[in-house]
């Protein structure tokens, strides 16, 4: 399975979780994202259309909804090959494409 570098990035923040353990909801995903210098500038929207193809990809899922800083929001887990994809055991030749290794590798 291929992912691209964005979709890489967007997964190891969700697997990371936040620091108190529990699961990333959007707005944490786009606040954790700035950590990253490749990540560029990033929209909402565009993680949405990340989060979903994730999802498709069996990747991530919604875990459903929590009350959060004032508001209703989603909240999204790895799934178990989410997880396995990130795991310190994987080079990651599995989850992108050969030219963007050396970049995802600089970011864990």
């Amino acid at each position: 399975m291929k992912i691209s570098l964005k979709q890489a990035m967007i997964l190891r923040v969700i697997v990371k979780s936040n620091d108190d353990g529990t699961f990333c909801d959007l707005d944490e995903i786009l606040e954790r994202l700035t950590e990253y210098e490749d990540a560029g500038p990033t929209t909402k929207q565009s993680i949405q259309f990340v989060i979903r193809t994730l999802i498709r990809k069996g990747l991530i899922k919604k875990k459903g909804q929590e009350l959060r800083r004032g508001r209703i929001r989603v909240v999204i887990a790895a799934t178990a090959l989410g997880y396995l994809l990130n795991s310190p055991y994987n080079e990651g030749e599995y989850i992108v494409k050969k030219p963007v290794m050396s970049l995802v590798k600089a970011v864990s």
